[in-house]
């Protein structure tokens, strides 16, 4: 899947930053680039680390990764990517709007 910087950053941290991403559908995704590539990439396949994501995320910020990507030749050597659904405000804004807090509605 191809993916378009926007520009826009989301974060930074000692693992990375986070950016936002659009699909070629227009669709809006957060993408965390990871700078520890040498250390990722000889310590799990992308296999290996689809599973752990999928089964365990290594963040609780982490919703869903989407896609992977990894590109060990990376001119800026920041070999691994994840692919994330972008949430956007926070739980508290959500249960803010709502006149029951017990049920939140997901933002699709």
């Amino acid at each position: 899947m191809e993916y378009t910087e926007t520009g826009e950053i989301i974060g930074e941290g000692g693992f990375g930053r986070v950016v936002v991403v659009t699909d070629t559908k227009g669709r809006r995704y957060a993408k965390k680039i990871c700078t520890y590539k040498k250390y990722i990439c000889e310590t799990l396949s992308e296999q290996e680390m689809m599973q752990h994501l999928d089964k365990d995320p290594a963040h609780p910020g982490y919703g869903h990764v989407v896609h992977l990507v990894v590109a060990l030749d990376d001119a800026m050597g920041e070999g691994v990517e994840l692919v994330m659904d972008l949430y956007e405000g926070c739980l508290l804004d959500l249960m803010q709007e709502k006149d029951d807090p017990d049920i939140i509605i997901p933002l699709e």
